[in-house]
């Protein structure tokens, strides 16, 4: 995975942090002259890629399987039911 910061200084983030996803980063700041801003406020959300995937992934399997069983237990409902006499 290629860092912004290898791709602003050319040089590469130690490898414990190659996993690193920014989630949300905010600034807030205000005009200096007509093309320069000073930032007031900056604020950055990290997250551990890796741990961060792996519960993306259980959370999906979890609805993916309670999706499943409502689907199953619909199905074994209108199986149960008598076909109507014609």
């Amino acid at each position: 995975m290629i860092a912004w910061n290898e791709i602003r200084s050319g040089q590469s983030w130690p490898a414990e942090c190659n996993s690193v996803i920014i989630i949300g980063a905010h600034v807030n700041a205000s005009p200096v002259s007509s093309s320069q801003f000073a930032v007031n406020n900056l604020t950055v959300q990290m997250n551990d890629g890796a741990r961060y995937r792996a519960a993306i992934d259980a959370t999906r399997a979890v609805v993916l399987r309670a999706a499943k069983a409502r689907d199953s237990k619909q199905n074994d409902e209108v199986n149960k039911r008598g076909a109507p006499k014609l």
